[in-house]
């Protein structure tokens, strides 16, 4: 729990007292590479923090698959969609590495905020940072090309850019392997 609690004391309106009942609320799932946290099609009511690994977001359109996104060490998974409407979800999560997650059910944090105004005051800032991160992602898919998004990725996430393979990278990049193959060599002579 070491990388949840150093992300909590990220919120310095947070005594020990608040980890505690996050603590005893959470389960630990460990997933190993190539297995699923969750399958399109399925639902859950669990909110997730990774705390070690890599999962990826996924869906196939036209028989491929396409990269939604990837959540590594202190990152959130919440499924919005399955969590508040009960529906299934049209995207597959995937380890692609061996990862642990602690998972919380909704239902235990509506409990928790009814125990603790400052977890509720957590809950909305984490999810003010979760709409942020959204805007921030469709934004940047509409207003750069690929290869800005690339040189973006590689100044603010350069080790999951090497961590992923480049199929994943490239659909997440909005284009096909052969063009990043051409745009990283591009880049690369530039620099």
């Amino acid at each position: 729990m070491k990388n949840l609690q150093k992300f909590m004391s990220r919120f310095d309106f947070l005594t020990p007292t608040e980890y505690e009942i996050v603590s005893k609320n959470l389960t630990l799932k460990k997933i190993p590479k190539g297995e699923f946290f969750l399958e399109a099609g399925q639902i859950t009511k669990d909110l997730g923090f990774v705390e070690e690994g890599c999962i990826r977001s996924y869906y196939y359109h036209e028989g491929r698959d396409i990269t939604q996104d990837f959540y590594v060490e202190n990152s959130m998974i919440a499924i919005m969609s399955g969590i508040i409407k009960g529906e299934s979800s049209p995207l597959s999560y995937q380890a692609i590495e061996d990862t642990q997650l602690y998972l919380l059910r909704y239902d235990n944090l509506i409990e928790i905020y009814k125990e603790s105004p400052k977890m509720e005051k957590l809950g909305r800032s984490i999810l003010e940072g979760l709409l942020v991160q959204a805007e921030d992602r469709i934004t940047t898919f509409l207003t750069k090309s690929p290869e800005e998004r690339y040189i973006l990725m590689m100044e603010n996430q350069s080790e999951l850019v090497n961590k992923i393979n480049q199929n994943h990278l490239a659909s997440y990049l909005g284009i096909t392997p052969v063009s990043l193959s051409r745009m990283k060599s591009r880049i690369f002579k530039k620099n």
